[in-house]
Parts: C-alpha cells; structure tokens; sequence
C-alpha cells in the first residue's frame, strides 16, 4: 500500500510539473534559437525596463539564420501585455522584415507560435 501511495504521488508530481513548462527569456535577448511556446518577457530587474517605464517604447522583434541558408527563415509570433490586458493577433516576421511595434509604458512579453527550422530570433525595446 506504501508504495503504492509513493507511486502515484510521483505519477501527480510529474503530470503536473510540465505545466506551463515553455522556454522563457528575457527581453533584451539576442540571437536566441526558438522552440514554438517559447516566450520572451521583460523582467522587473531590467534597470532600463525603469528608465524607460514612463515612456513610449519601440518593441522590436528580428529573426536571422544562422546557417545563411537560402531559404528565408520566418516565425509567427504575438505580443502581449504581462497585466494580461492585452494580446495581439498572430503576426508573420521573416529576416528579411523586421517588426517594430509602438507600445505604452507596461511590460510586454512576446510568445513564438510557428517558426521555420533553422530561425533565431532577437528581441529588444528602445524608445521612440
């Protein structure tokens, strides 16, 4: 019976740590290769993230290849608030495009939805 009990405590424990279990980064990160699910979230600790909090900022978002391959490497990704009072709809960036989105003095995080096989991608604020 002991063991039994040891058993599926240990079967919960594994079910339930995976739970939300997605890479995350930091945002400034630069040439980060991405798994889909990964997220990219600007901390508390970031001491530019408060000198920039009362201002517009530009979040900017690039995807290279590393390989230089001739094919162009591409992600679909969103961006939202981490107040979660905002997320936007899917948006497509390749290295040959890359976004600059206008946003407000909350932190934001960005979350890699599909990507193509080979693609890093870089993320990054300045202000505008």
């Amino acid at each position: 019976m002991k063991k039994l009990s040891y058993s599926l405590i240990f079967v919960l424990v594994c079910a339930f740590s995976g739970y939300n279990s997605f890479a995350q980064n930091p945002i400034p990160s630069y040439n980060n290769p991405v798994i889909v699910g990964e997220t990219f979230e600007e901390e508390d600790e970031d001491f530019i993230f408060f000198m920039m909090s009362m201002e517009e900022r530009k979040l900017k978002i690039g995807i290279n290849d590393p390989n230089q391959s001739q094919f162009v490497e591409w992600a679909i990704i969103e961006y939202y608030s981490l107040d979660g009072t905002f997320i936007s709809n899917p948006l497509y960036v390749d290295e040959n495009n890359s976004l600059e989105i206008n946003i407000d003095n909350r932190k934001y995080g960005v979350r890699v939805l599909s990507k193509s096989e080979n693609c890093q991608i870089s993320v990054w604020t300045t202000r505008i």
